[in-house]
């Protein structure tokens, strides 16, 4: 489920660039299940730790982790960074409110109950970033196959906070801590398929990804259904984060998405929706058994463009673009 939040730093893609003099901070908490982020960093227990983001435009690296430690991360003015595990209902519910929801349409955003169940979870992995009390961005990661895969479900950051390099941090720190021995993944929105909407801009986040170095896996791919009641979401692309090589073991993805779609919408589907098996069949590769990671450009390798399609067909004009795939409540 690969998310990425409104304007141009959300899961279905992020752009923000890094600039100079942010500061960042880790928080680890010894002995305590929960955070609050009211003044957190009054919290007995807690650990800070404060890192400088790089002064150039390249791909954030991971934080330091020599870079030393203080009792108190507001005295730098910084952002103070709690795992999605530690903080408490009410300030769940505020990132969810306040970040996600306006983010995502329905079919792409699973609900708070079911975040506030999941992120309990051993699979599931976060961090939320907050300025003062304010959640201002954070990650969510599923695991699959006993975290060989890794999918970058939600990445979201407030208009308020992009253009900093806050979402290039949080997702090279992911990578750092989960490649070269697990294939990281995400969703992004075809921006054939999908118009600019108050969920950001498709081109602008295959820019940003294209900039953090992702490849393109060259699959008809579509997010399966969230819940009863929601749509499939079709027209994206699945793409690979952490990059091992010039392909991928086409296996493996096929297992990833057996065991995706199998917990989303059930063994049957994986056993016998014909739609399903053409993505599983493409997924497996060449005759080697390789799937070739391919440039963000190459986007008919995914599919066809849906305009050239119509024109091919006598019609003229573009279609139009999908605002999102539909979801009942």
């Amino acid at each position: 489920m690969l998310r990425t939040a409104p304007g141009e730093l959300s899961h279905r893609g992020a752009t923000d660039e890094p600039v100079g003099g942010l500061v960042a901070a880790w928080v680890r908490c010894v002995g305590l299940s929960r955070v609050t982020a009211t003044r957190p960093h009054q919290q007995p227990g807690c650990v800070w730790r404060v890192y400088n983001l790089p002064t150039d435009n390249k791909a954030v690296g991971t934080p330091p982790a020599s870079f030393g430690e203080r009792q108190d991360a507001h005295a730098w003015g910084g952002l103070v960074a709690a795992p999605l595990v530690a903080v408490d209902d009410e300030t769940l519910r505020r990132f969810y409110t306040t970040l996600l929801e306006p983010a995502f349409p329905p079919a792409e955003l699973m609900t708070y109950e079911g975040l506030r169940e999941a992120r309990l979870e051993a699979t599931r992995g976060g961090t939320i970033l907050f300025d003062a009390d304010d959640p201002v961005a954070g990650i969510i990661t599923e695991d699959y196959l006993g975290g060989r895969v890794v999918l970058v479900a939600y990445l979201v950051v407030a208009a308020t906070a992009r253009n900093g390099g806050i979402g290039a941090w949080l997702l090279s720190g992911t990578v750092a801590r989960r490649a070269p021995t697990s294939l990281v993944l995400a969703e992004i929105e075809d921006p054939r398929w999908f118009a600019v909407s108050d969920a950001g801009d498709p081109v602008a986040r295959l820019r940003f990804y294209d900039r953090v170095g992702s490849r393109l896996l060259p699959l008809p791919y579509a997010q399966p259904s969230l819940r009863p009641g929601c749509s499939r979401v079709d027209g994206l692309l699945l793409i690979a984060i952490s990059a091992p090589g010039p392909d991928v073991d086409g296996a493996l993805v096929a297992a990833f998405l057996d065991e995706y779609y199998g917990s989303c919408e059930g063994e049957e589907v994986v056993r016998t929706d014909p739609a399903y098996l053409a993505l599983r069949a493409a997924a497996l590769g060449d005759e080697r058994g390789r799937l070739p990671l391919l440039p963000l450009s190459a986007l008919d390798a995914a599919r066809s463009d849906p305009a050239a399609d119509h024109a091919t067909a006598g019609s003229a004009g573009r279609l139009p673009k999908r605002p999102g795939s539909r979801c009942g409540w």
